[in-house]
């Protein structure tokens, strides 16, 4: 007994981290294609379905952070020593804020990798590229090509190979950005 108390004692927090308690869920959302309920705990290497036209899911992990998925796939991927929180945007769309900690969140789709800290963001993921826009704090974003510090009020689209700039987010953009927290609980 005492062993056991001692190896949970010393268990880095970053194995188990990454597991996602469910907050809000409407439409249909599966993972591993059973229907995802309120409270569920979703652990790492699982991946989420929520792609009805209406359907929705919002995470909260143990840091506090909070992720809302509209229209989408996302994957939670097992985190490196010193990430608390890593995760895969297959497509859809993804609002995310990240609690103020040490422990970094990642967040991969297939044209960049985003690492975040304390902040608020979104991110859409289409065939024909990676979009986003930061509406609090800072998200550093590189592929092969190109490497950016992304703040507040500033966008950037990553298109399958090929450099990226960052802009002025456009008041639509900005808007849509906003509106995703709006719907968070």
């Amino acid at each position: 007994m005492h062993r056991f108390l001692f190896m949970l004692l010393f268990l880095p927090t970053y194995l188990i981290a990454s597991d996602a308690t469910v907050v809000l869920v409407k439409g249909n959302v599966t993972v591993d294609m059973k229907q995802v309920v309120l409270g569920q705990v979703i652990k790492e290497g699982k991946e989420i379905d929520a792609m009805g036209p209406k359907s929705v899911i919002q995470l909260s992990f143990s840091d506090k952070s909070r992720i809302l998925l509209k229209h989408g796939i996302l994957k939670i991927e097992k985190p490196t020593a010193g990430q608390e929180t890593f995760l895969r945007l297959v497509k859809g769309i993804l609002y995310a804020q990240k609690a103020k900690g040490n422990l970094n969140f990642k967040l991969a789709t297939a044209n960049a990798t985003m690492g975040v800290r304390g902040t608020k963001f979104f991110v859409s993921e289409t065939e024909a590229e990676s979009y986003l826009c930061v509406c609090e704090g800072l998200v550093s974003v590189s592929n092969n090509l190109s490497t950016a510090e992304v703040g507040i009020k500033e966008d950037l689209r990553v298109k399958p190979g090929e450099k990226f700039e960052k802009t002025k987010a456009n008041d639509m953009m900005w808007a849509l950005a906003l509106k995703g927290f709006t719907e968070m609980i």
